[in-house]
């Protein structure tokens, strides 16, 4: 399956590698954004590891990676990473 960023997906995760850059410093930024792909290329091998979200809207699943949660969409040709944030939020909320 082919994998996509959605163009909020892209900015969370820009958002994300500035916050802890700035913070943590690169080594930990780089850490970090690294697991989060891998995590996204895991979902786009097997979309259907992800916890299915359907609560939010229907298709949507979520795969935690420490604080972080990835919310995302398949179809049979692709997966859609749709949002990439801090997992303390409320993320039913993003999707209103």
């Amino acid at each position: 399956m082919t994998l996509r960023y959605s163009s909020k997906a892209r900015e969370d995760l820009s958002e994300l590698t500035r916050y802890l850059r700035k913070e943590f410093g690169v080594v930990v930024a780089r850490r970090v954004t690294e697991t989060l792909r891998a995590r996204c290329r895991l979902a786009a091998r097997a979309p259907g590891i992800g916890r299915r979200r359907d609560d939010i809207f229907p298709g949507l699943r979520e795969a935690v990676v420490g604080v972080n949660v990835i919310l995302y969409c398949s179809s049979e040709e692709h997966v859609v990473i749709e949002r990439i944030i801090d997992g303390r939020r409320n993320i039913k909320a993003l999707f209103e």
